[in-house]
């Protein structure tokens, strides 16, 4: 777990530079960090693994307040609007979409 969440806090950190340096260009650069995202991929290794959706679906209850995986387009929504001029006062922030994993 190391490394991965070594290149996380870099990535966060890339975003809030980002974000300084090109201000004065206009270019707003924000971190967008999912929770657990129901996606193909998952759903096609659980089924190699003999589990159906269901059973997949399970698994995720204690991993966020809401007590279930989001949708993709649950992590897309708030994407869209920080890339949308209702968000064009907002720069080098970091957006948790976790289902607040982040707070548990």
């Amino acid at each position: 777990m190391g490394l991965y969440d070594a290149t996380k806090a870099g990535q966060l950190a890339l975003t809030r530079t980002l974000a300084f340096e090109e201000a004065e260009h206009g270019v707003r650069a924000n971190a967008v960090c999912p929770g657990s995202t129901l996606t193909d991929f998952h759903v096609g290794r659980a089924q190699a693994g003999g589990k159906n959706v269901e059973q997949l679906k399970t698994e995720r209850k204690d991993t966020s307040l809401i007590g279930r995986w989001a949708t993709p387009e649950e992590i897309a929504w708030p994407i869209l609007w920080l890339a949308s001029s209702e968000a064009s006062f907002i720069t080098g922030t970091t957006l948790m979409v976790d289902g607040g994993l982040s707070i548990m």
